[in-house]
């Protein structure tokens, strides 16, 4: 027999649980009036809390920044190996012959395009 506070005897005797929809209504509500107090107090009211409660002022600033946050270490993060090497092409050219070439460039250049032979292949620097 099953303990009378048992998972199983709570499930059978719980009731119904709340309405579906109710936490949505409570939400939007809460939002309504809160928005409708901010039209009266705003500005005021966050200049009081930041002088009066500045860990809850920081608290409520965390709270409304995204829970996820992107951070692009680099302006060239995202891009393809392809375009990071026609970058670095680019760049060699500018430092010279021996660089674009050492970089895969070539010094010969691609007769079609007037440009560096696009090899895809990055040669090691030493």
């Amino acid at each position: 027999m099953a303990h009378p506070n048992s998972l199983a005897n709570l499930k059978k005797t719980a009731g119904p649980g709340r309405p579906k929809g109710s936490r949505n209504k409570f939400s939007e509500k809460f939002i309504e009036d809160f928005y409708a107090d901010w039209q009266e107090f705003g500005v005021e009211a966050i200049a009081i809390v930041r002088d009066t409660a500045t860990n809850d002022y920081l608290k409520i600033a965390a709270g409304l920044l995204s829970k996820e946050v992107n951070v692009n270490v680099s302006k060239y993060d995202g891009l393809s190996d392809g375009e990071l090497v026609r970058i670095a092409e680019d760049m060699a050219r500018g430092l010279g012959p021996e660089w674009t070439a050492r970089l895969g460039g070539g010094a010969s250049g691609d007769q079609e395009t007037g440009g560096p032979e696009q090899t895809g292949k990055i040669s090691p620097l030493h």
